[in-house]
């Protein structure tokens, strides 16, 4: 089972995103419908990365371990 392509966008793996989208859908990596689908994709994960950083700035750093610490 594949990473879903939202999830492997928002961690910057942008072409296995795009190949993965594409392949769930059935059609080409360059079909119109790929490059609009990720395109809001991309999008939504660069306003929840913003929206995080701007909302919740001490919470950028921390990593799974300094979490389970709280």
């Amino acid at each position: 089972m594949p990473f879903s392509p939202r999830w492997l966008t928002h961690h910057g793996r942008q072409e296995e995103a795009r190949r993965v989208l594409a392949n769930l859908r059935g059609l080409s990596q360059d079909h119109e419908l790929i490059e609009l689908e990720f395109a809001e994709i991309r999008a939504q994960s660069l306003f929840e990365k913003k929206s995080l950083a701007e909302n919740f700035p001490h919470l950028q750093d921390l990593s799974w371990t300094s979490v389970a610490k709280l």
